[in-house]
Parts: C-alpha cells; structure tokens; sequence
C-alpha cells in the first residue's frame, strides 16, 4: 500500500513538474485575421472556428489585427509563443510579396511553421460597367495603348496577388495602366461600381455578385482553365498570357518551433473539417476551392510560392518602399 501510494505521488509529481507537457490544448485558442472584418480570410476563419472549436474542445477566437496589407498581423504572429495558442489564417500575398518591401517585420521562411492548407479562391480581371473603352481584353489592350494614362487600375491592397497578376499583365501586355492603391477589396468595389477606377483584379467571391448583375465585366480569368461559374470568361492563358495564372491561397501557420505533436494535431483536425460535406458547401458558396494538404506539403507549398513570386517581383520591378 505504501509502494502504490509513492507511486502515485510521484506520477502527480511529475505531472505537476514545471516543464511537465500538458494535454493539447488547455486554454483558448486565437485565430489572427490580418484584414479586416468581412473579407475573404475572415469569412473563412469564421467559418472554420466554430467546427475547429467543438472539435478541439476548447474555446477558438478570431481576431482582426489589419494594417500595412496583412503585414502587422503576420508580424504579430511571428512575434507569439509557438505553444499553438496564436495561429494564424495567413493570405498569400503578406508571406510572398517580402521582397517587395524593404522592412518587413518577420522572415516568412524562418518565422512560421506551416500547419495546413485551408482554401484558395480565383482571380478574374473585370471592367466596370461606367468604362465604355473595353468589353473583352483584346480591346482593353488595344484601348489602353492608345489612350496611354486613361485607364485606372484599382490595387485592393499593395503585394498581393491580384497586385504582382496585374504588374505581370501589364508588362506581359506592353501596356501602362494608372496603378491606384487601396487598403482591401471593401474600399475598392464601391469605387469601381461608381466608375471611379476602371479596371481591377479580384477574387470571385466578392465580385460574383456584380458580374451577375451586369455592374462588372469579366475580361479574364487568371487560373488554368475556365471557371465553372464563368464559363463565358476565358482564361488569360487563352488570351496568350500563358504565365497569368495565379490563386490567392490560405492556409493554417504558427510561430517557428511549435511542438510537432501540435502541428499534428492541428493538421489532422483541420483536414477533418475540409472533409465535411457542409463546410464544403459553405466554402463553395463563398467561391472558395478547399485545399487539404499535410503540414510538409503545405511548408514546400509556400516556399515554392514565395521563391516564384520573388521572380515576379523581380522581373516587374513592383518593389514598394
């Protein structure tokens, strides 16, 4: 009796034991959103933490730290405790576009690790409806070269994606559009319905809607082949653009050296989610195309990504201070 009662003191001991490895997780679990509320990653970050939580069984918050196109979130980020209680939605645009910028608090090889895919949604060039001087792209090529400084090209937030497609078009195409510079997609929509900007790379999800209505017109889309949701579009590739073929990505990363046995955990409960049948219709309904990968396959993912588009940047010139 004694022997089982030493025993299990020493058991509670050690449980008790600074340094003793708690169970994954036990306190509440912070989404970071580095955009503001009502944007493609926050839709999805909502979307995804209700199911996360009960799957986790424990408390999972999002929360929006916007600034500097997604920067100062990805910089918090990579500032936090790797103990799985900061994660992090990340957009491609804040890990990719680096070298476009001369300081950038975080290093988007060495400051994360890479927990999962999530999504990515597709980019279609469009027109607005007030801009008379194109229809498809042949004509807004035509037009644009010979009415140099005429056309506004809307930039929903500098180094994303939509932004270095646009760069790679305009170079691709010998053309020179007027660049003008927003803080997200929501400051730019109402602008280019209005006709104040003319042209503009976006997502579908947050356009689907305008183009239904006749309010956008789509000229290209910037993916492999047509999108089922417009068939009509063709793809630049189609249009001779054949490298204009780019999908703003997301996916799950955390601070550098979190445990393995958390990124496990994560990646398995993360994968579970994207396989259910509802989550799949709700992403589908937001234009979203679910990317389920493991947490290696998502590390090589962006580090490919990252290196590709610094050949991007390179090649545009598209740097920014």
């Amino acid at each position: 009796m004694k022997l089982l009662r030493l025993l299990a003191g020493t058991a509670m001991a050690l449980l008790l034991a600074p340094g003793a490895q708690a169970e994954y997780p036990e306190k509440p679990i912070k989404i970071v959103v580095a955009y503001p509320p009502g944007g493609v990653v926050d839709i999805l970050a909502r979307t995804l933490s209700g199911p996360l939580q009960k799957a986790l069984k424990e408390s999972v918050i999002v929360e929006n730290r916007a600034g500097a196109g997604g920067v100062v979130g990805h910089g918090i980020v990579a500032k936090a405790a790797p103990d799985g209680y900061t994660l992090l939605l990340a957009a491609a645009g804040p890990l990719i576009s680096t070298k476009m910028y001369k300081d950038v608090p975080y290093d988007p090889v060495k400051d994360y690790s890479a927990i999962a895919m999530v999504g990515e949604t597709n980019i279609v060039l469009v027109a607005s409806d007030a801009f008379k001087g194109a229809r498809n792209l042949r004509d807004l090529v035509a037009y644009a070269r010979a009415n140099p400084g005429k056309v506004n090209l809307s930039i929903n937030s500098v180094g994303s994606m939509h932004h270095l497609m646009s760069e790679l078009f305009m170079l691709r195409a010998g053309i020179k559009l007027n660049r003008v510079p927003y803080k997200g997609a929501g400051q730019v929509i109402p602008d280019l319905l209005a006709g104040v900007v003319d042209v503009h790379m976006e997502s579908v999800p947050l356009i689907a809607a305008h183009i239904k209505s006749g309010r956008l017109h789509p000229l290209a889309a910037a993916y492999g082949k047509r999108l089922e949701e417009l068939p009509g579009t063709p793809t630049f590739a189609e249009l001779g653009f054949a490298d204009i073929n780019a999908s703003p990505w997301y996916a799950f990363i955390a601070p550098a050296g979190l445990p393995q046995n958390i990124v496990a955990r994560l990646n398995k409960e993360i994968n579970a989610l994207l396989a259910d049948p509802e989550i799949k219709d709700q992403f589908a309904k937001r234009g979203a195309n679910i990317v389920r990968a493991s947490a290696e396959e998502t590390t090589r993912f962006i580090h490919a990504e990252i290196a590709r588009v610094g050949r991007i940047v390179d090649e545009t010139g598209a740097g920014m201070e």
